[in-house]
């Protein structure tokens, strides 16, 4: 049992040590002169040891344009109690600054995919009201008179 204390009491008088050592190391190193332009403080920060490439940080800034006005659609129509209503303006505002990115629309892409099918059907009812506006005689526009597929007519 006295073996014991004494081991407790050595052990105790060894951490004391050490911890009186590492205080009397800190405060020796806060009590060294500051060079000039040392604040005294030093940052600890990751180092990185390499960067981002510009295309992947380009295509994840086009992503983030096209999800968050979606994302804030989606928290409006919740709000207003319509996700349906809010997720549809959000797509349409994530649309819209997708033509802006020019050669990486999406949205420019698919609505010539879509157009290409679609385009012979509205064409032709298009066609169809004409004759008919003509019939009543109204005047009819010449947007709607001149509706072609393909390349417009000059």
């Amino acid at each position: 049992m006295n073996e014991d204390m004494n081991r407790t009491r050595d052990a105790r008088r060894v951490i004391d040590e050490v911890e009186l050592e590492d205080y009397a190391g800190r405060a020796a190193l806060a009590e060294e002169p500051a060079g000039p332009g040392d604040t005294g403080h030093h940052d600890q920060y990751a180092k990185f040891t390499h960067d981002v490439p510009e295309q992947t940080s380009e295509a994840a800034s086009r992503v983030l344009v096209r999800l968050v006005p979606v994302a804030y659609g989606l928290l409006l129509g919740g709000l207003a109690g319509s996700l349906a209503l809010g997720l549809a303006g959000g797509a349409l505002v994530a649309m819209l600054l997708d033509l802006r990115m020019g050669a990486y629309s999406l949205t420019r892409d698919l609505s010539r995919r879509i157009l290409a099918r679609v385009c012979p059907a509205v064409a032709a009812v298009a066609h169809g009201l004409v004759l008919v506006v003509r019939r009543v005689g109204l005047k009819v526009p010449a947007a709607l008179a001149n509706l072609r597929c393909g390349a417009p007519l000059p």
